[in-house]
């Protein structure tokens, strides 16, 4: 599996639909989770202010379902902040690997996103966590790829990795 972390507005759910894609055009057997839209619900639990426990638990419920169906490869959207978080998502998908792809954007770029994609009432706090995590380094602990979204096209950058993960040729 794949796990396309980075900033709100720094390009994962649009790459992972990308990759979608380019795997479908090629035959190739896999699925896309967006791990936020599993886990919209309120309240949440204590201690759990992004809902990850819901997340984990809901991604091992459509991996089963996935794996059933014989799929092997697995693009999870996340934003993962700690080796734990991968920890957590890996226990989810029994047997897996995972390969963490943080996309890096500027905090720029992520605001200019953000505000092009987000009308609602939470844009502003959206904008301001956007900022906050592009300007923070990858952490080198867990992140295996960087991949730089600014001015890149998104088939481009969707080739690049899966032809690094060993997706496509």
């Amino acid at each position: 599996m794949v796990v396309l972390s980075g900033a709100p507005g720094a390009g994962k759910s649009s790459l992972a639909e990308e990759m979608f894609d380019q795997l479908l055009e090629r035959g190739v057997r896999h699925a896309v989770i967006d791990v936020d839209a599993l886990c919209l619900s309120y309240p949440f639990r204590a201690g759990d202010p992004y809902n990850d426990v819901t997340a984990v638990e809901n991604v091992a419920s459509v991996w089963a379902n996935f794996s059933k169906q014989g799929i092997d490869r697995l693009v999870l959207v996340r934003v993962i902040e700690a080796k734990a978080d991968v920890e957590r998502l890996l226990a989810a998908v029994p047997g897996g690997r995972a390969t963490v792809c943080h996309l890096a954007a500027s905090p720029a770029t992520v605001e200019e996103r953000i505000r092009r994609r987000e009308t609602g009432s939470s844009t502003e706090s959206l904008v301001a966590r956007g900022r906050q995590l592009a300007a923070m380094a990858p952490d080198a602990s867990f992140v295996d790829i960087v991949l730089e979204t600014d001015g890149k096209a998104l088939d481009q950058l969707a080739t690049e990795l899966l032809t690094e993960l060993g997706w496509i040729r």
